[in-house]
């Protein structure tokens, strides 16, 4: 009974980074665009270094991670649920995509918050694996909402008076000349 509660409470953790993460992200990307707008030359020259970094080695693009018997058994049972075939149901159909998506990525955490949200049965589904992928979810995405946050574009986007927003111009110009 003690590991049905801690998977509960894991799920409504993961539930609410989960929407932390979203809004986090949305926020992020407006101030992000906006931050671009009011800073062209940094932006250009961040951009050209990001550029020459990213390139994946083939051996990094053809890894992709394999669902678990246990993520192939909860997403049949969504699929079964969701399915934009078998219900006619805007919101299920959300749900449906939402879970293939996680399931292509291996997420079992938001296959385990989908079925819990749509109160599918999970019982028999290995709670060990559930909880520890749960935990895995909660810390990354609390991660990147936190990193978000601790940008100069979320800090420029914050900036309340004019004295702030000398000191994140000065942090801007000090951070490209160091880094760009």
């Amino acid at each position: 009974m003690s590991k049905n509660k801690n998977i509960k409470k894991l799920v409504f953790q993961a539930q609410y980074v989960s929407e932390d993460l979203e809004e986090t992200t949305e926020l992020f990307m407006g101030y992000k665009e906006q931050f671009y707008k009011d800073f062209p030359e940094e932006y250009k020259r961040m951009m050209a270094a990001a550029n020459k970094d990213i390139n994946p080695t083939p051996e990094q693009e053809s890894v992709k991670p394999t669902p678990t018997n246990q993520m192939k058994k909860l997403y049949r049972r969504i699929s079964k649920a969701t399915h934009p075939d078998k219900v006619d149901s805007e919101v299920l159909t959300e749900y449906f995509t939402q879970a293939s998506e996680a399931y292509e990525e291996c997420d079992m955490a938001t296959l385990f918050v989908i079925a819990s949200t749509l109160k599918i049965k999970t019982d028999d589904i290995n709670t060990e694996e559930v909880s520890g992928e749960l935990e895995n979810y909660i810390k990354s995405g609390s991660t990147r909402t936190d990193r978000m946050r601790s940008t100069l574009a979320w800090a420029w986007a914050h900036a309340e008076t004019e004295e702030e927003k000398e000191k994140i111009r000065a942090q801007i110009k000090k951070h490209v000349e160091d880094n760009y």
